[in-house]
């Protein structure tokens, strides 16, 4: 048996483990998570698990976090202790991404539907640790005290923009794949039907032209793990080839050229390739989600470089941050965002930054009011120098349309 296939079969059988449905002879006892948990005593969210947390979650998460449906309903997030802080944000970001209307298309112009649906089911997010977390007998019982409605991510599988391993594109980053899994199943399957047949049919045409569906014995999955095939090419996710899977280094020959998911995916390794060989693929997913990323990355306050969200061939991050529109600073480093043609929106730290919109709309915004800046122009660029020390520092503007203030914004 050839390497390559050894490697898409132990894909296969691993991504059956994600999706393992619970045993339906079981009527098991369900135990809720308590819904007012305030994760607003944290600004990033992340909170410990509140003393009222049922035991049966105690005893595998530390910590919780949420994002909140239209309806009003809590969609739990519960974390283990091999996850930080700034894995959880992301991974929650993701799920809001993946929440957030896409005015004007045809089927997420108004996702609140989706949300809800995923809130009044109950479905929740278990931010497990790894593979074998999800084994142990405590991770079971938490699954069946929720009737089994749970969608795992796994930390060794995240990768945090601005991080180290992000920079160098090591990790292959599961997370657009697991949380989609989870609005797909509890969400787009139950409120939007006509879509789902849309994902379906591009499924079976991209099944007859070679592509491989998983778990092998369970093909109403294979239109979810296309899609996401398709999702992760859109977002250029496999274009640089990722190094290491699940805390294990990869080969080339895990990772064929052109290809996607362990060539399971044949058509296409990048949003180009996509929109070239599979256009029903391509179809599907601008039909719900947009061309760029919705939410907001903060960088690690360790970052002390220029961060570039254009293309660019010296940093290998770039075929995938292309995607981004709005970055924020943290920290006090001299760092730098590179902006894109979209419409970015910029936010600094207290050390001096510098910020290049290049095309279109682009703001840089600032904590404290107009009156505390001091704004001077010269050919080409803007600098802009908070009088209050250990603040916004001073910015140099290039290719930025708009200042925004506590109080105002201003055109430069």
């Amino acid at each position: 048996m050839k390497k390559s296939i050894v490697i898409l079969f132990i894909y296969v059988v691993m991504m059956s483990v994600s999706c393992k449905k619970q045993d339906s002879s079981v009527v098991p006892k369900l135990t809720p998570i308590p819904t007012g948990i305030d994760v607003s005593v944290n600004s990033n969210g992340i909170v410990e698990l509140p003393s009222n947390m049922p035991d049966v979650f105690k005893k595998v998460f530390t910590k919780y976090t949420k994002v909140m449906a239209p309806n009003g309903k809590p969609i739990h997030i519960l974390i283990q202790n091999g996850w930080s802080d700034a894995q959880a944000v992301k991974g929650r970001k993701v799920l809001e991404h993946y929440l957030t209307n896409f005015p004007g298309s045809e089927y997420g112009n108004d996702k609140s539907a989706v949300a809800n649906s995923i809130a009044n089911l109950g479905g929740v997010l278990f931010f497990a640790n790894d593979w074998n977390s999800m084994e142990t007998p405590q991770m079971q019982a938490a699954m069946n005290a929720l009737g089994g409605k749970v969608q795992n991510q796994h930390a060794n599988e995240i990768t945090v923009e601005g991080s180290e391993d992000y920079l160098n594109h090591k990790t292959r980053d599961a997370s657009w794949e697991e949380i989609f899994h989870f609005v797909h199943d509890y969400g787009i399957k139950k409120v939007l039907p006509e879509y789902q047949k849309e994902i379906v049919a591009a499924e079976k045409a991209a099944a007859a032209r070679g592509f491989k569906g998983w778990p092998k014995n369970e093909p109403s999955n294979f239109p979810n793990e296309y899609y996401i095939c398709v999702y992760d090419n859109y977002l250029n996710l496999w274009k640089v080839k990722p190094k290491i899977y699940e805390g294990k280094s990869l080969t080339p020959e895990e990772v064929p050229a052109g290809k996607s998911h362990f060539g399971a995916y044949p058509f296409a390794d990048s949003r180009e390739g996509v929109r070239s060989n599979d256009a029903l693929g391509y179809a599907m997913v601008e039909k719900f989600l947009p061309p760029y990323i919705t939410f907001t990355p903060e960088l690690p306050s360790s970052f002390n470089d220029v961060f570039w969200i254009r293309e660019n061939a010296d940093k290998v991050y770039t075929s995938k941050s292309m995607f981004l529109k709005n970055v924020t600073l943290t920290g006090n480093n001299n760092s730098g965002i590179m902006g894109n043609e979209l419409d970015n929106i910029f936010k600094g730290n207290s050390g001096n930054n510098t910020f290049d919109g290049y095309t279109g709309d682009d703001i840089v915004v600032f904590i404290g009011p107009r009156s505390e800046y001091v704004i001077t122009k010269s050919q080409g660029s803007t600098t802009v120098q908070d009088t209050h020390s250990g603040r916004d520092g001073v910015d140099v503007l290039t290719n930025i349309e708009k200042v925004k203030f506590s109080d105002t914004t201003i055109s430069l």
